[in-house]
């Protein structure tokens, strides 16, 4: 792919004839040539901006303008430049056909270069490669007060560069883990005068590194925003709960069950008295009492369980979110555990809202479930909601109990069988 100097292509400047000739199939398509904003010895054409667009949902419309850039070699490159809201994005595309370069760059429409994560406005800039596949070159994020700009390139093994500034070009403070919490693969971020500076790596093809990227950065747009409109201290202090667990979900084997179950309140600040005080009512609910000095390694697999029970919920988190929790536990021990767990529930003495139970076991389902969601795959979404309307403790051998299973059952094969016809 073809791609010019910052002073535009070398070569003879173009005649008057030449530049006639370019414009005409731009002149077919609406375009009127702006001859003061061309520039003949650097061999470029530019067009008078127009409004690319009917006006968006927010009132504000596209701007478009074009220009053209002749090579000596008979090779030609056409940007197309869109300004809404304050934010430019960019497509560019190289070959030998202006015509053709014309049509490409308008069967792309405008809006989609214009996005949106939540509330905050994005902006993307493409390039067409060799084979016409349009690649992301850079994104530009804007909230209400800082600007986030991803660069990337299509070199493979290059990571792509990050930089956030506040809009008003005031020093900006943030927290150095941002974007590991945003959910980006680790990078973290590098004061660079007023703004910060940091590297994301992407694997892939170029076109699969600019779709996951733009994925990501839509999807962390009003994430940012919220996290931004607080102090560093209060972010640090509302999500450092959330890191410790990724670190620590399972036992630690050279601490006692005590030690273990202090770690959550310990990072998240909690005092020293008050986290002793609900170590030991947490590991004295989930019924290991006596156990407080024991290591890992001197307990049952089902133990080591409770003790990931009691750390998860003395940090005292609004919802406890437990992704197939017993598969790994003996038949026997799983199923006291799920009885425990539902009476602890069902009681009050867990202090949590809520549970979310990830499982493949319809019966587990139906046994500890309020509600069951049926996910469909490829794309995964919620397809169905079914209420269990039963007390509890619930016997799996019960008429109500065996119904809410087969009809569980029915519709997920049900669902099978139709993917497969089609």
């Amino acid at each position: 792919m073809a791609v010019a100097a910052e002073s535009g292509p070398a070569g003879a400047p173009l005649t008057h004839h030449q530049m006639l000739a370019l414009a005409e199939p731009f002149a077919r398509r609406g375009h009127v040539a702006d001859l003061a904003a061309s520039h003949r010895a650097r061999r470029r054409l530019a067009f008078q901006p127009r409004t690319a667009a009917a006006p968006r949902s927010d009132g504000s419309s596209i701007r478009e303008s074009l220009v053209l850039d002749s090579f000596e070699r008979g090779t030609y490159r056409l940007v197309r430049t869109l300004e809404c809201g304050g934010l430019a994005a960019t497509l560019r595309a190289s070959g030998r056909d202006p015509a053709e370069l014309l049509r490409e760059i308008e069967a792309f429409a405008p809006e989609r270069q214009f996005s949106s994560g939540g509330d905050v406005p994005c902006a993307l800039s493409f390039e067409l490669d060799d084979e016409r596949r349009r690649i992301l070159t850079r994104a530009v994020l804007r909230t209400a007060t800082i600007e986030m700009t991803l660069v990337l390139t299509a070199v493979r093994g290059v990571a792509a560069e990050i930089g956030i500034s506040a809009l008003d070009g005031r020093d900006l403070a943030l927290p150095e883990d941002l974007l590991a919490v945003l959910g980006w693969d680790w990078s973290p971020l590098v004061r660079k005068g007023r703004s910060w500076q940091a590297r994301l790596r992407l694997r892939g093809t170029p076109e699969q590194r600019g779709r996951r990227a733009e994925s990501e950065l839509l999807r962390a747009g009003d994430h940012l925003a919220r996290t931004l409109s607080e102090p560093p201290a209060r972010f640090h202090e509302r999500l450092h709960g959330a890191r410790w667990r990724v670190v620590a979900r399972r036992t630690i084997p050279w601490l006692t069950v005590l030690d273990n179950v202090e770690i959550g309140p310990r990072a998240i600040g909690v005092p020293l008295d008050e986290t002793r005080k609900r170590a030991l009512k947490a590991i004295d609910t989930i019924g290991l009492d006596g156990f407080e000095s024991a290591y890992p390694k001197e307990l049952s697999g089902g133990m080591r369980q409770r003790v990931g029970f009691a750390r998860a919920v003395v940090v005292h988190p609004n919802i406890l979110l437990m992704d197939e929790p017993f598969s790994a536990l003996d038949v026997l021990t799983a199923e006291n555990l799920r009885t425990d767990l539902v009476e602890l529930w069902g009681n009050g003495k867990l202090p949590i809202k809520g549970i979310i139970l990830v499982t493949h076991n319809i019966e587990e389902a139906v046994l500890m479930c309020d509600r069951v969601l049926l996910f469909s795959s490829n794309p995964g979404r919620v397809s169905s909601e079914i209420k269990i309307d039963l007390p509890q403790p619930r016997e799996r051998t019960s008429i109500q109990f065996e119904d809410y299973v087969d009809k569980i059952y029915v519709e997920m094969t049900a669902r099978r069988v139709e993917r497969m016809r089609q």
